[in-house]
């Protein structure tokens, strides 16, 4: 840390402007009080931000919100849109205003590695001019926000420990949210209400249900599969209206209790190809629109006829807005405006940063996308791109309190410089890890889609491409041998409709009825895994000027967002052409040789001019960075674990900004955690919560130190290797006698050299003090650190996976009833699920009466067991099978039984499976981990 600096000693002060709202360098803004004080960089990405909500309250006035914390306002009927300074770059979702004065704005972000969800929620008093952030607003990430007075509100979002139900009421403006009761879900997309009392909500999975006095209750209608539910509006007392994905149209005549089709189904004109998004509805007159955004379907009495009406334009429409049967407003991608004064039969544009996408990214998984290449190309030069992401990985997995890996990709895929990034809904994947081959792959998208898997993705693919009508297409290199089969099986099937999208005889029905045209995209490129290198290569650590970072630097945040576990970036990307348009082998160069967009033009943003003063010391930051990274990768990491080295990090990250600087440091502590050096990760983790508190990696490292520190497991692994590190001492100060050094000696000198304190003593070459500080209270310090997270982030402080293990903290330091009062909130606030189910268990060890709450598997002790995969031991036979079961039921091919033992010192799990057929495993050659 530079010496001119102060101390950060404030390690209970909340962070400046609700923490950070994005991810990346772009996350700097959030801190200041308003757009006009973000970076220039910023500033020109926001004039294609998506745009996801439009309300006006009179002819002339309206807001727009969406990506990137853009909140646009026009007070002449939208002749002229004015960015108003909102304070945060996150994504707002809703805006509501009851007057020209008084107005909403809820949005969410989401943590790094954490993957909590914390709700935005900004407030006007004078039309926008200036905007209130709620710093104290504990919700999670909210999508929807209404008010029906100045006082009385409601708002809906994701789900949190705190917060199961996802739905929160108001009677004083929002200053305090009161949560309603009834059914937890996967999180809530939409919803309704006539009255504080009385409405309706619908989110993922087709899940709905009703609200009754400030109660949910789950609807009587079956669910809808894999579809996502994306706009509400009640009408009258008792009807309303539904649309989701796969152009589904719903109508309540009971205010949500039940949902039907309308009396004509309305994929009679529209067909089943479009997602629809949007929807407004007045008396009997209902407009909705979405995926593609060519047409706006229509109807004028409640549904019983249908027509067409087209926009004009392919941008995907995301909200619609009406304030009389007469004027309206559409919005969406690239900050498209749309405006119609006579009921939709026109649309005319009244803004956008955008027409089309230069770039379309095809990939199966977001974990597969080249970030570092969209910074070069979208953020750093400015080329619109859109991301499609074709498979979801959610229909194992149980209620989870974080946000989902679509939603966290599209906050990743936008803080690298896209602009727009889908996961398409109808193509579902097995769990990670299953090595399934390409029949298999393709097998279980056709359970899900009767059967036409392949011809209904090649159909949404070629209507994406038309949509978005790219130059460029960029997709999986083809696996060959046959490594990954569903990047493979993604990279054909993208080839194929690469050619499709440009034949009008291939889906005419989208020619037709949804207004696409025929697009032919100049070029096709696959990214290569696993470090190849290809004929088009790009090196992560060079320097994105207009951003003032390398690529990987610029990606590391946003990469938090969709792992779990720290990731370094690939040192270089391999890339390679397989179909190239552009005559004269004049596109082979680089990714838009040959290909002419212009700054400003309708597929990529106006460039910012290079700083004029400051390269040369970008340059050396990069370079600094650069450097940082070598060390990250050295393979003798892990024996690096040398307390000096923590000493000189001042040194290591001087010259580089806060952002950069913690994101080194969290680096290096992963690095050791991953490496097994467990104590230097905690000591490197402590230096950044201590240092950079207001850095968003704070808060993962803050996690991570509670639940280290509340670790028995970890506890008896000290306890272990104490022994362990004293004989290495010794034999380490033999060493340096022998050698006679004067300094510290090298790893080339020392095999295994030990942890040495800060204070380190030497004299005439001797170690004269080895070993870390004696950790005397681990369950005191992670009472501490709770605490300080706690004052930090109350949102991530209250999920449960930090939660048990500080209750078990607490237990450790005699504060059981602390703990107790803790088990027994969990037990009266959830439903019973896995961590209801925890509490009870842990509520029970306390008062064993009765039978547990919990199923119980039976352990068997004996002698130890060889741990050789066999499951011959004696021990082994005397354990209890318990069968596993697959969530879907479809385990039956390949069934499995766990076994479970214990001696004096451990618990052995032992596992019985048998292969599934088709499955391609790879041969253990030693011992499996």
């Amino acid at each position: 840390m530079a010496d001119d600096k102060q101390p950060r000693w404030s390690l209970w002060r909340l962070p400046a402007a609700l923490a950070l709202c994005l991810v990346g360098p772009v996350s700097i803004a959030a801190q200041t009080p308003g757009v006009a004080d973000a970076p220039t960089y910023v500033r020109s990405m926001q004039e294609d931000a998506e745009l996801t909500d439009v309300t006006f309250v009179d002819p002339q006035r309206g807001w727009a919100v969406g990506d990137r914390g853009v909140i646009w306002h026009t007070s002449d009927g939208g002749k002229h849109w004015r960015l108003q300074p909102s304070g945060v770059t996150c994504r707002l979702e809703s805006v509501c205003f009851i007057d020209s004065e008084n107005g909403w704005v809820a949005g969410g972000q989401t943590y790094p590695y954490t993957h909590a969800t914390r709700g935005v929620m900004l407030r006007t008093r004078n039309g926008g001019r200036s905007w209130a952030i709620d710093k104290g607003l504990l919700l999670p990430g909210l999508k929807r926000v209404q008010f029906f007075n100045a006082s009385l509100g409601w708002a809906l979002g994701e789900t949190s420990a705190m917060f199961p139900t996802g739905v929160f009421t108001t009677d004083n403006g929002g200053r305090t949210w009161a949560p309603l009761s009834g059914v937890s879900a996967h999180g809530w997309l939409t919803g309704d209400f006539n009255d504080p009392l009385t409405g309706a909500i619908a989110g993922r999975m087709g899940t709905m249900a009703a609200v009754r006095r400030q109660g949910l209750q789950e609807a009587n209608t079956p669910a809808f599969g894999l579809r996502g539910l994306h706009r509400m509006q009640l009408v009258g007392e008792t009807g309303g209206w539904l649309v989701g994905d796969g152009g589904l149209v719903l109508t309540t005549g009971d205010l949500g209790l039940s949902w039907q089709m309308p009396q004509v189904d309305p994929a009679e004109v529209a067909g089943r190809q479009f997602d629809w998004r949007a929807l407004e509805v007045r008396g009997p007159r209902v407009w909705i629109a979405g995926i593609p955004g060519t047409k706006v379907l229509h109807s004028e009495d409640g549904g019983a006829n249908w027509q067409m009406q087209t926009t004009g334009q392919n941008a995907p429409i995301h909200a619609l807005s009406f304030v009389d049967n007469l004027h309206g407003w559409a919005v969406g991608a690239f900050g498209t405006v749309l405006f119609t004064s006579d009921g939709g039969q026109t649309w005319t544009r009244q803004r956008s940063g955008g027409t089309r996408a230069a770039m379309l990214a095809v990939f199966s998984e977001p974990s597969a996308v080249p970030l570092e290449l969209l910074v070069r190309l979208s953020a750093n030069e400015g080329y619109l791109t859109a991301v499609e992401l074709l498979n979801r990985r959610d229909q194992e997995a149980g209620h989870t309190r974080q946000a989902t890996l679509p939603e966290r990709a599209h906050d990743a895929l936008i803080g690298v410089g896209a602009s727009a990034a889908e996961t398409a809904w109808a193509f579902p994947v097995r769990q990670a890890g299953l090595s399934l081959s390409a029949e298999q792959v393709v097998d279980g998208w056709n359970q899900a889609n009767d059967g036409q898997a392949v011809e209904r993705l090649e159909a949404h693919l070629v209507r994406q491409i038309r949509t978005w009508r790219p130059d460029v297409i960029l997709t999986h290199a083809a696996s060959l041998s046959g490594e990954d089969p569903l990047a493979h099986v993604v990279n054909q099937l993208t080839l194929r409709v690469a050619e499709q999208a440009a034949d009008a005889t291939r889906f005419p029905e989208q020619i037709s009825q949804m207004g696409l045209e025929p697009w032919q995209p100049k070029k096709v490129i696959g990214s290569l895994s696993d470090g190849q290198l290809g004929s088009l290569n790009i090196t992560t650590a060079q320097l994105a000027q207009r951003l003032g970072v390398s690529l990987a630097d610029y990606a590391m945040e946003p990469r938090g967002l969709i792992t779990a576990e720290y990731q370094t970036s690939p040192v270089t990307l391999g890339f390679r052409p397989y179909i190239d348009r552009v005559p004269q082998g004049a596109g082979e160069h680089d990714f838009f040789s040959g290909i002419t967009e212009h700054p400003g033009g309708e597929a990529r943003r106006v460039l910012i001019e290079y700083p004029a003063q400051g390269i040369d010391v970008m340059k050396r930051i990069a370079q600094k960075h650069r450097n940082m990274q070598a060390i990250l990768s050295r393979p003798d990491l892990s024996q690096l674990d040398d307390a000096r080295f923590l000493a000189q990090l001042g040194d290591l990250t001087r010259g580089l900004d806060d952002a950069g600087a913690g994101g080194v440091i969290h680096q290096l502590g992963q690095q050791f955690y991953r490496a097994g050096r467990w104590e230097m990760a905690a000591e490197t983790f402590q230096v950044l919560v201590d240092q950079y508190p207001e850095h968003p990696l704070s808060h993962a490292a803050l996690v991570w130190l509670v639940q280290y520190w509340s670790s028995g497991e970890a506890a008896w692994r000290y306890e272990q290797s104490k022994q362990d590190r004293a004989g290495q001492a010794a034999r380490f100060a033999d060493q340096l006698n022998t050698a006679n050094l004067s300094g510290p000696p090298t790893l080339a000198q020392v095999s295994r050299p030990v942890a040495l304190r800060p204070d380190i003593e030497r004299r005439q070459g001797t170690v004269a003090a080895i070993d870390f500080n004696p950790e005397a209270d681990r369950p005191a310090r992670a009472s501490a650190l709770g605490k300080v997270l706690e004052q930090r982030n109350p949102a991530v402080y209250a999920e449960l996976p930090l939660r048990f293990p500080l209750a078990a903290a607490w237990r450790k330091q005699g504060f059981g009833r602390q703990a107790e009062r803790f088990y027994l909130e969990v037990e009266r606030t959830r439903p019973h699920d896995a961590w209801w189910a925890c509490a009870a268990g842990e509520h029970w060890l306390s008062e064993p009466r009765n039978h547990p709450p919990k199923n119980l598997l039976n352990a068997v002790s004996g002698p130890k067991p060889k741990l050789d995969g066999r499951l011959d031991d004696d021990i082994w036979r005397q354990a209890k099978p318990v069968e596993l079961r697959s969530p879907l039921g479809d385990g039956q091919d390949w069934p499995a039984v766990a076994l479970v033992a214990y001696d004096r010192e451990f618990l052995y799990l032992g596992v019985n499976c048998r292969r599934a057929a088709g499955c391609d495993y790879e041969q253990a050659s030693g011992p499996r981990p």
